[in-house]
């Protein structure tokens, strides 16, 4: 499987217009999230920067990067959040991956 980078670099694309390949496992995890929408997109950020956040504490490395991955999905179309998850320190190792 290529990696997104390399899949931009062959596409030629820019980072914001990249699309990268989401697992079924990240796609019922945001499925599983979205199912809170009624309580607000604020209420759904926080609990899935908090699950984050408890599975890096956990060392839960792997499924971390997947929620984070469903966190970027999630945040696409709400660019409020942006801000505070490029200055939460949690999240440097993640956007890596």
């Amino acid at each position: 499987m290529l990696s997104v980078s390399r899949r931009r670099e062959q596409s030629s694309l820019g980072s914001r217009e990249a699309v990268a390949t989401v697992s079924p496992k990240q796609n019922q995890l945001l499925a599983s999230y979205l199912l809170n929408l009624q309580k607000g997109e604020w209420f759904v950020f926080e609990m899935i920067v908090l699950d984050i956040q408890g599975l890096v504490d956990i060392g839960a490395q792997s499924l971390a990067t997947d929620v984070f991955v469903v966190l970027r999905i999630f945040m696409r179309d709400r660019p409020q959040f942006e801000a505070l998850v490029r200055r939460n320190r949690a999240f440097k190792g993640l956007s890596d991956n």
